[in-house]
């Protein structure tokens, strides 16, 4: 009989394999301890996940910002204290770029009750940015405008775009241009219209307001819609002036002191002033990402230390069933340090097969709660586990592979071999 038959112990080379046969072999011993992994490891790498997804979905577009980006704006009619407002930023960065706009609000007579948001763009301007606010932590900041279809800016004179959801309500699948009548107050009560061209269509922006119009229980369409022109097309209209709401938006590599300039025009300028900046948004975003975290460094530990109690215990079940076993290898003459060797091999391929089942299950899951976010609800979910989440899963994958499969390797040291083999 060659040694290794006589020592009970497998070759070397084939250390690997016999793991995989013996962990095979005692599959039903080996039942429980799955389930626990498998749940256990899963309810972890879920929890940073869900975590982790949520921070990224509420934040993605506050991070997907230019932080150059800085508006500002006053519900007064002087557009002077921004002209005044942008020399002085020029003045201390020459790479800055900006211009002054307004916006009108006024209601739309020939579609019930709905509003139009009209921005008013200077004269070849093709970077349009507008406000956004994040519903969940009140974060304002700045978003692109994005053209899907159509002509994007500059715009000419007549010409305007409007967003999506506003325009499949309005016209369907019409193809553009379309014409559009804007009310334009007077001042005077009443409402003037300017007929313009629709040769744009703009994405929807939820977090900008903007949202698909709905009928309410008097079957009248009510919504916001948000519509894009030039100026230009208000030379020589009378208008109310109380109605506007004056604008500037800047690009400079140094947002923070544009945040000042804001605040020192609003004092001179005895008006309000009020400052959305990308800068400030991000660094709201990311001090609350901070304390999630903390938050998620506790509740890991929590789970962790509930995961090693639940593994302990399953793994004592499991040398339970197998005392036999190692008495009877001990008794052919296997050494403990061979033993210990095969129960190591055993438990952290058991462990690691599990966790990998584990990464699948929760991968299936978050696929299909991204696509009930997509079909159900029309929002583009995203799946997103951060460097540092699947850096603590690993260490706790990894590290609890590796104590456990030792602990279960010890325990086998533990087994008195006259003792069991007389009680079999």
């Amino acid at each position: 009989m060659r040694k290794a038959e006589r020592t009970g112990r497998p070759p070397r080379e084939n250390l690997l394999f016999h793991g995989i046969k013996m962990a095979m072999r005692n599959l039903r011993s080996y039942a429980m301890l799955s389930i626990s992994i498998i749940l256990s490891f899963s309810v972890l790498l879920g929890y940073l996940v869900f975590v982790d997804s949520s921070q990224y979905n509420t934040y993605k577009e506050v991070f997907a910002t230019p932080v150059e980006v800085v508006t500002a704006y006053t519900y007064t009619n002087r557009a002077n204290i921004f002209y005044d407002l942008l020399q002085q930023i020029k003045e201390e960065d020459e790479g800055a770029y900006g211009y002054a706009y307004f916006t009108t609000t006024a209601v739309m007579p020939q579609y019930d009750n709905v509003y139009a948001n009209v921005i008013w763009l200077p004269e070849n301007e093709n970077i349009v940015f507008r406000e956004c606010v994040e519903p969940e932590n009140g974060i304002l900041y700045a978003s692109k405008t994005e053209v899907i279809s159509g002509k994007g800016f500059p715009l000419k004179k007549g010409e305007a775009i409007l967003n999506e959801s506003a325009y499949r309500s309005f016209f369907g699948d019409a193809s553009l241009p379309v014409s559009m009548d804007v009310p334009i107050p007077d001042g005077y009560n009443e409402v003037k219209f300017l007929t313009l061209q629709i040769v744009g269509i703009a994405a929807d922006h939820p977090q900008a307001g903007e949202a698909p119009l709905t009928y309410d229980y008097q079957g009248s369409l009510t919504g916001n819609i948000q519509l894009y022109a030039g100026a230009s097309n208000l030379n020589g209209m009378e208008r109310e002036a109380g109605e506007e709401k004056m604008q500037v938006m800047v690009y400079t590599q140094y947002p923070e002191k544009v945040v000042a300039y804001c605040r020192q025009l609003e004092s001179v300028a005895q008006t309000t002033v009020v400052c959305h900046s990308v800068y400030q948004a991000q660094t709201e975003a990311k001090q609350q990402q901070q304390i999630q975290a903390q938050s998620k460094m506790l509740t890991s530990m929590i789970l962790l230390i509930v995961l090693s109690v639940n593994l302990f215990g399953c793994f004592s079940n499991a040398l339970n069933t197998r005392r036999f076993e190692i008495g009877v290898k001990r008794a052919l003459g296997a050494s403990a340090g061979k033993i210990v060797i095969q129960f190591v091999v055993e438990g952290v391929l058991v462990t690691l097969v599990n966790i990998l089942i584990s990464v699948s299950l929760v991968t299936v899951l978050a696929i299909g709660y991204k696509l009930y976010q997509q079909l159900g609800n029309h929002i583009v979910w995203i799946a997103y586990l951060s460097p540092y989440s699947l850096a603590q899963f690993l260490i706790c994958s990894v590290g609890l592979t590796v104590l456990f499969g030792v602990a279960f390797a010890y325990m086998t040291t533990r087994v008195e071999i006259v003792e069991y083999l007389k009680a079999e």
